[in-house]
């Protein structure tokens, strides 16, 4: 697992910070190329433990020492 740090208020600014950064990450994550953001199908982003689909999606507001963790697509049987 890797990390690095990124600033922006939302969810969905730091998703377009990301792809912007790593560009690679665009056709692992998103739908629409920003500056729409929708997440593939499976893909799961985390704050602080509790997933931003649950809260207020991409408009999910980020706090200075939050933790964003995303996740690919998972299965298995």
């Amino acid at each position: 697992m890797s990390s690095t740090e990124v600033q922006a208020t939302t969810a969905g600014e730091l998703i377009r910070k990301l792809v912007s950064e790593f560009e690679e990450l665009e056709d692992l994550l998103l739908e629409e190329p920003p500056p729409e953001i929708e997440l593939k199908s499976g893909i799961t982003v985390m704050l602080n433990g509790r997933n931003i689909r649950f809260l207020e999606g991409n408009e999910t507001e980020l706090e200075e020492d939050d933790t964003v963790t995303v996740f690919p697509p998972i299965g298995g049987g």
